[in-house]
């Protein structure tokens, strides 16, 4: 087993992006929306592991979500590594409302959220996709960083691997 500062970091990181939805509901509405205005779904963040903070929000549009989608059908099965995280690299968080239907490795879920755990190449450790179930299970899934290079490339997120 494998315990690093690094791999208790990225939970915390982790813990405090989940918790972001919540801290925006605790901000008052603004009083000239209308009761038609539709909600916003959360953003894409872009977290850097090294520099310990997010730096960069996308809109989480329906095509963003259909790139997601189509990351599960490329991933292998469920990994089989003890440890989830990374000393440096990216993780990107994707938020799913409605959740995400999810059929890979004979399961079938609801994804509610999904970290993408791309670390730099310097820890010689692939991908992984953290998946959050709408049951509260967790599941993740070994991948390549080759399924992740369009996006990262549309999207003009520095990252070391292109």
């Amino acid at each position: 087993m494998k315990f690093t500062k690094y791999t208790t970091t990225l939970w915390a990181v982790i813990a405090l992006l989940l918790m972001l939805p919540m801290l925006g509901a605790a901000v008052a509405p603004n009083s000239n929306a209308g009761p038609q205005q539709e909600s916003v779904p959360a953003p894409v963040l872009i977290y850097d592991v090294k520099q310990d903070k997010v730096v960069q929000a996308i809109p989480n549009t329906a095509e963003l979500r259909q790139e997601a989608s189509d990351w599960f059908q490329r991933v292998g099965g469920l990994s089989g590594r003890f440890s989830v995280g990374a000393n440096s690299g990216i993780v990107i968080r994707v938020p799913f409302q409605p959740p995400l239907p999810v059929a890979k490795a004979g399961l079938s879920f609801q994804c509610k959220e999904l970290f993408v755990i791309l670390p730099s190449h310097e820890e010689k450790e692939s991908p992984q996709l953290l998946a959050f179930s709408t049951e509260d299970k967790t599941f993740v899934f070994e991948c390549s960083y080759q399924e992740f290079e369009p996006f990262l490339k549309k999207y003009n997120i520095a990252f070391e691997s292109l």
